[in-house]
């Protein structure tokens, strides 16, 4: 059957399909084929799901849209669904076989069922993968629309305490600065993630300000420094006086250190650098700060957890949601009432507090907002 004039090829575009039985069964599988090329759809019934997903994991990985730490996060992903779905034809996968497949996963996969949480990050992989082959004809609709997915089960993220964080910065700022401890120092007093611990540079500091610039981002798998996650992400960050006191200790530190070895420190030069003066690898710094948090007995204490005390603490401050979101470098304030403005038990005291100085006209009862810079941070 004739498509029409394929104007890249300076030919016709055809489709054919084969049709064994009476002329009765051929003269329906014509009407049928010819419904199938009106909808749009490609006429292509052999394409199973492992072909499609290998093409559609090369043209994310060809784009240069997504970091390798994305592309590798998907590879696992497809790994997981390969075992159901990789020899199912495409046009094959409705709903029912979503559901049936998260229905499988979340409870027998060889005696290791996945968490809520992946589950949920593989459907909506699954979700964007449909959604492109829908996109492209090569389905007629995204069945993954009408399956809910699946809940996360995370733990929700706990803080450290006032006095927990008070005892951190005091342990960090012991003794001489060091890379490491100054990239934890930042992760706690200015919220930086870990990735943009790992990118800062000696000219993203401003002493005379006392601010660091967020520009770029250091990943575990890219050789080379990228644009921070987003664009909200790109951020100025005032640092309290000790802590930029502390940067600049530790700037002078380095400096001689470098010298040692051969190495000048120029702006490019990172902040929190390896034995060379290049770029520290994140999962490195990670690592130093879980024997740091196992020598000090601070329990259950990653590295993130000092960025969610940093958001968390400004939140129980008073500090509105807007200006935290740009301290955080997120593009608005929902994850930060998700994530950082949980119940703080002071919160809960202060705002009963203030419910009954508004009823009984006491101003004795008024809730008083700790003022930020009593966390030794600065807004």
């Amino acid at each position: 059957m004739s498509l029409g004039r394929d104007h890249i090829d300076k030919g016709y575009k055809r489709e054919r399909r084969v049709v064994r039985g009476s002329r009765r069964e051929a003269e329906r599988a014509l009407r049928l084929f010819v419904n199938e090329l009106e909808s749009g759809l490609r006429a292509d019934k052999k394409l199973v799901f492992a072909d499609f997903a290998k093409t559609w994991l090369e043209e994310r990985r060809q784009s240069g849209n997504y970091s390798v730490n994305t592309i590798k996060k998907n590879e696992y992903m497809l790994r997981v669904l390969m075992p159901y779905l990789g020899d199912v034809r495409l046009l094959d996968i409705d709903s029912m076989t979503i559901s049936s497949l998260f229905v499988k996963l979340r409870s027998d996969r060889g005696g290791k069922p996945l968490s809520g949480t992946t589950a949920h990050d593989v459907f909506v992989m699954l979700n964007h993968m449909m959604k492109d082959a829908a996109h492209h004809r090569l389905i007629a609709s995204n069945p993954c629309e009408v399956v809910k997915a699946p809940k996360t089960d995370t733990e929700e993220k706990e803080a450290l305490s006032r006095d927990e964080a008070r005892r951190m910065i005091e342990l960090l700022s012991e003794g001489e600065p060091d890379a490491n401890r100054t990239g934890a120092l930042l992760a706690l007093c200015a919220g930086l993630r870990r990735e943009e611990v790992c990118g800062l540079r000696w000219k993203d500091f401003d002493a005379e300000a006392g601010c660091v610039r967020i520009a770029q981002a250091v990943t575990e798998h890219d050789k080379a420094p990228k644009p921070p996650k987003s664009k909200a992400s790109v951020r100025a960050i005032p640092l309290d006086p000790d802590t930029a006191k502390r940067l600049g200790e530790w700037k002078e530190r380095q400096k001689a250190e470098l010298q040692d070895i051969g190495v000048e420190q120029v702006d490019s030069t990172p902040v929190v650098s390896n034995g060379v003066g290049e770029y520290m690898i994140p999962s490195n710094l990670s690592r130093w700060f879980r024997g740091f948090v196992a020598q000090n007995s601070f329990g259950r204490c990653g590295l993130h957890k000092l960025r969610h005390t940093f958001g968390t603490l400004l939140v129980a401050s008073g500090i509105d949601l807007v200006t935290v979101a740009h301290l955080m470098g997120h593009s608005d304030t929902a994850m930060v009432s998700k994530v950082y403005a949980h119940v703080v038990p002071d919160n809960v005291v202060r705002a009963t507090k203030a419910l009954g100085g508004v009823l009984y006209g006491n101003a004795s009862t008024t809730a008083v907002v700790m003022p930020f810079s009593s966390l030794g941070m600065s807004a």
